[in-house]
C-alpha cells in the first residue's frame, strides 16, 4: 500500500536518504487484505515475520508513521481495535496463543508488553475528532480494566507479566513475575486514559484512573527498589523477593522515583561499565551482570535478544520516561545516540560493541521509532535544553 503523495521530510537530525529508507521500510508493509481476523489496513513486523501481525509491533508502527500519515494511522488501529476481546483483551499475535512452552490451560489469555496506550492516546491527542476520540478511549479504558482485573496482585498491588508482556519474556507461569517495564507502562496507561477522560468531560473516570496510578506507582516504590542498589528490579511474587538482575527496563521508572532515587538511576544509567553509555547505549541488561548476553544471528531466538542486545523499543520507553522525569539533558543525549545507531540501519536489534544488526534487518518497528525520535522527541528537547 502507498501513500498517494510522498510524505513530508522535515528533520535535521536525520538524513533526508535515512528518513525515506524508514518510511519505505514500514510502507512496504502495511496491507489491504484481512489476516487472522484483523481488517486492513493492518501492518505488520517486517522480515520474516510478514504474515501475520503482533499487536506491540503494529502500535510501536503506527508511533512513527503518524508523522507520515495521520489519517492511515487512525484507520489502522480502528482495524486492531477490532481484535481486541470482549472482556478488553489485547491480543499478544494474531494466532492467539503462547507458542513454545506449555503453561496451563490458559495459554491463550494472554496479551503484549502494552504500548497499545501509547499509540491510542498520541493519536487521540493530535485530533479534533471526538468520535474518533470516544471509540478510542472506550477501547483503551477496557484494556486497561483488563491489566487490572487479570494481571495484579492482590498483596502487592503490582502488575504481574507473562511471556512478551514484559521484556525479557517471562516463560514461566501467571501471578509469578512482576517486572519494572510491564508496570511503568500500566502506570503510564493510567495517567493517558485519565486525560483523554478529562478532554471527554468524564471527571470521575479521570479521578478513578489517577488514584490507580497513584497506588500502583506506591507499589512500585515498595517493592520493586532497592535502596542499597539504587535500583529497581523484577519481583518474584511467589517467593516476595527481588529478583536481583540489571534490566534497563528500570530506567523505564524513573518518573516514578523520587529525587534521591532518580540520581542513583543516572549513575547506573550513565556508567558504561553497565549499560554501555559512551558508545551503544542502551544494553538490555548490564554488562556486569551475570545474565548478559551479546546475541548475534539473523533469526530471532527469544530472551537472549533481550539480554543484552540494543533495541529501540527500550531506549524509547527510557526516553520517554526520562522526559516525564524532566531529565531533558539526558534524553536529549540518549534520542541523539539512539538516532546515530539506528538511522539507515532498521534491524531488529544492535549488537553493543560491534554496532551490527541482528534479526530482521528491515525491521518496522525500529524504522517507526527513529522517524518519530527524530522528528518529534529530539526537536522537543532541543528547545527546552536551549535555554
Amino acid at each position: 500500500m502507498e501513500n498517494i503523495k510522498p510524505p513530508k521530510f522535515d528533520s535535521p537530525f536525520l538524513s533526508e536518504k535515512d528518513f525515506y529508507i524508514a518510511v519505505d521500510i514500514i510502507e512496504r508493509h502495511i496491507y489491504d487484505k484481512e489476516v487472522l481476523g484483523h481488517e486492513p489496513p493492518w501492518v505488520s513486523p517486517g522480515g520474516n515475520y510478514d504474515g501475520c501481525w503482533w499487536s506491540l509491533d503494529e502500535a510501536l508502527a503506527l508511533s512513527g508513521y503518524r508523522f507520515i500519515d495521520a489519517g492511515l494511522s487512525r484507520r489502522c488501529f480502528l482495524s486492531l481495535m477490532k481484535t481486541q476481546r470482549p472482556d478488553g483483551r489485547v491480543l499478544l499475535w494474531g494466532n492467539d496463543f503462547i507458542p513454545h512452552i506449555e503453561i496451563t490451560d490458559r495459554m491463550s489469555v494472554v496479551s503484549s508488553l502494552p504500548k497499545y496506550f501509547n499509540v491510542g492516546y498520541d493519536l487521540c491527542a493530535e485530533t479534533d475528532d471526538d468520535a474518533f476520540m470516544k471509540r478510542v478511549y472506550i477501547s483503551l479504558d477496557k484494556s486497561l480494566e483488563w491489566w487490572f482485573r487479570e494481571r495484579q496482585d492482590k498483596e502487592t498491588g503490582l502488575i504481574s507479566a507473562i511471556f512478551e508482556e514484559t521484556f525479557v519474556p517471562y516463560l514461566g507461569g501467571f501471578f509469578e513475575y512482576a517486572p519494572p517495564d510491564t508496570n511503568a507502562e500500566i502506570i503510564f496507561a493510567c495517567e493517558y486514559v485519565a486525560d483523554i477522560a478529562e478532554r471527554l468531560g468524564d471527571k470521575r473516570r479521570a479521578e478513578y484512573w489517577r488514584a490507580k496510578q497513584s497506588s500502583l506507582e506506591k507499589a512500585v516504590n515498595a517493592y520493586l527498589w532497592d535502596e542499597k542498589d539504587g535500583f529497581y528490579y523484577p519481583y518474584l511474587l511467589k517467593e516476595r523477593k527481588l529478583k536481583k538482575v540489571k534490566l534497563s527496563s528500570a530506567f523505564s521508572l524513573f518518573s516514578v522515583a523520587d529525587e534521591n532515587m532518580r540520581y542513583a538511576l543516572r549513575m547506573h544509567l550513565t556508567n558504561h561499565s553497565e549499560f554501555n553509555w559512551d558508545t551503544i547505549p542502551v544494553t538490555t541488561i548490564a554488562k556486569d551482570d551475570l545474565e548478559f548476553i551479546a546475541a548475534e544471528g539473523d533469526i530471532y531466538t527469544g530472551n537472549s535478544f533481550w539480554s543484552g542486545n540494543v533495541w529501540t523499543l527500550t531506549n524509547e520507553t527510557i526516553l520517554r520516561a526520562l522526559i516525564k522525569a524532566g531529565e531533558y539533558a539526558l534524553a536529549l543525549d540518549l534520542a541523539l545516540k539512539t538516532v546515530k545507531v539506528f538511522a539507515g540501519n532498521y534491524a531488529e536489534t544492535i549488537n553493543p560493541f560491534t554496532g551490527k544488526r541482528q534479526g530482521v534487518k528491515d525491521y518496522v518497528w525500529t524504522a517507526a521509532q527513529v522517524i518519530k525520535i527524530a522528528m518529534k522527541d529530539i526537536p522537543e528537547l532541543t528547545s527546552r535544553t536551549s535555554y
